[in-house]
């Protein structure tokens, strides 16, 4: 628990964050917030280098069983796509209501449109033709 004295809690808090710099900005942003009074200390690995703690598969300290990892999928859900539904129905459901509420209104329709065969594919502007 924070005391209000940013100095004395900043002996407390530990802060580490993920080595891009955007990450690391953003942790700096968060301690600013937390305890302005404080100097900064964010831990964080050189660019260089993976941190195990965001990259245990990178760095060698974890591995994937993907036999372990379908069987657990497949366990719980079987086969079908609809089991799901069936076993995170009340959950998904309850964030639909809840972002429904908070979106705005032309915001309210699906997030992505079925596309249909008339469709003209997307060009991207390297593409595009100048005109002269």
């Amino acid at each position: 628990m924070l005391t209000g004295k940013d100095s004395a809690d900043a002996s407390s808090v530990y802060f580490r964050a993920n080595n891009g710099q955007l990450i690391i900005d953003t942790a700096k942003a968060f301690w600013a917030g937390l305890l302005p009074g404080a100097s900064m200390n964010i831990n964080f690995y050189p660019q260089q280098d993976s941190d195990p703690l965001f990259s245990p598969v990178a760095t060698g300290v974890a591995q994937i069983d993907e036999q372990m990892a379908v069987a657990t999928v497949r366990g719980r859900l079987g086969d079908s796509a609809q089991s799901l539904t069936t076993a995170y129905g009340p959950e998904l459901a309850s964030r639909v209501r809840f972002y429904s509420t908070i979106r705005p209104a032309r915001l309210r329709r699906p997030l992505l449109r079925q596309v249909s065969s008339t469709s003209r594919p997307f060009r991207s502007p390297s593409r595009v033709p100048l005109r002269r």
